[in-house]
């Protein structure tokens, strides 16, 4: 071998070595660029999931009296809030009926102390965050009833959705 191959075989080494080092610590610029969870990874990690599907985050947080329904599309969705109660007194409910896809059914409910009843069941997108309202049923006891039919029968006193009504 000739001097100079020896020179260039040596300064390609001692290249490779300087340009190894910082990457090889671990504490430089690389490690520091991490990328940190998302509030949905954050949420499936924290909650007990109720859906099937891999991509969809569905969470019931909160107890009888204040909570919320959330959900979100993995890796990096927006959570979104389905359905909220807050009354203080368990009265306003509401719960997951089933899952499938990225597309999540929630039934609301109330009931008073003078036996009036109202539910929803609502049809949400996780993905877009749009909702489609699909049925509602509602009874008001008004004086002298007896109490709330059990399928809306009363014109007087009941109210039943008859159409689907698209919201967002």
């Amino acid at each position: 071998m000739t001097r100079a191959r020896l020179l260039r075989l040596g300064l390609a080494g001692l290249a490779g070595l300087v340009v190894a080092v910082p990457g090889g610590s671990g504490a430089g610029p690389a490690a520091a660029a991490k990328k940190s969870r998302s509030a949905c990874q954050k949420l499936t990690e924290r909650h007990k999931d109720l859906a099937r599907s891999a991509k969809l985050v569905t969470v019931v947080r909160g107890d009888d009296e204040t909570g919320r329904i959330s959900a979100c599309v993995l890796p990096r969705g927006k959570v979104r809030t389905l359905a909220s109660w807050d009354d203080g007194l368990s009265r306003d409910w509401a719960n997951v009926t089933a899952t499938a896809g990225l597309w999540v059914l929630v039934q609301e409910g109330h009931g008073d102390q003078y036996g009036g009843v109202g539910r929803s069941l609502t049809r949400h997108d996780v993905r877009t965050g749009r909702r489609l309202h699909l049925s509602g049923y509602g009874c008001q006891i008004g004086l002298g009833d007896q109490g709330c039919p059990a399928a809306a029968t009363s014109a007087t006193s009941c109210w039943r959705a008859a159409a689907p009504e698209p919201t967002s």
